[in-house]
């Protein structure tokens, strides 16, 4: 399972002056790999779509898309399962890894990513893989932890053990 991978390897010299437009979809062992990857209970029908452009300047290149994913995550709270659908935007700009916004010498625009180039290839699958991590709630609630009368010292009867008091908890 170490050697699952989520690469899309995308040549730029097959880019068209119109661009590209593409959907990647992971597998089911990719799926659980990354969801290990991101410590998540499960992770479904991960899919990007995009669209890759040349960019404005020379050897630059504009990746525009949206992620998409089902994801279980565990509360914070009661361990319970959260299930999400996660949709998120992909705005990346790809660089020369020489160009002056990665030697500090220019300001990074704060609503896009900037992703380094090195050589004539871009890996797709693991900017999808970057933005679906960043893209996760930090703090996944289970409703049942946001109601105002939940107190936590309540949820775990303290002298047990932490895995039983964790069991008991998921199976509530």
């Amino acid at each position: 399972m170490d050697d699952i991978d989520f690469s899309r390897v995308f040549h730029l010299n097959e880019l068209g002056d119109d661009g590209v437009f593409r959907t990647i979809t992971a597998s089911v062992e990719e799926c659980q790999h990354l969801a290990s990857l991101f410590e998540l209970l499960d992770l479904g029908n991960f899919t990007i779509d995009f669209h890759l452009v040349h960019g404005d300047e020379p050897q630059s290149y504009v990746l525009r898309g949206e992620i998409k994913a089902d994801i279980v995550q565990a509360c914070v709270v009661t361990l319970r399962d959260v299930p999400n659908h996660l949709r998120a935007p992909i705005h990346t700009i790809l660089l020369p890894r020489q160009h002056k916004v990665f030697l500090g010498e220019q300001e990074m625009a704060g609503n896009c990513y900037y992703e380094p180039l090195d050589g004539d290839c871009v890996d797709l699958g693991e900017i999808a893989a970057q933005c679906l991590s960043s893209a996760l709630p930090i703090y996944s609630r289970h409703p049942s932890a946001l109601s105002e009368n939940h107190n936590f010292a309540d949820t775990i009867p303290l002298g047990q053990p932490v895995a039983e008091k964790a069991s008991k908890i998921a199976n509530s």
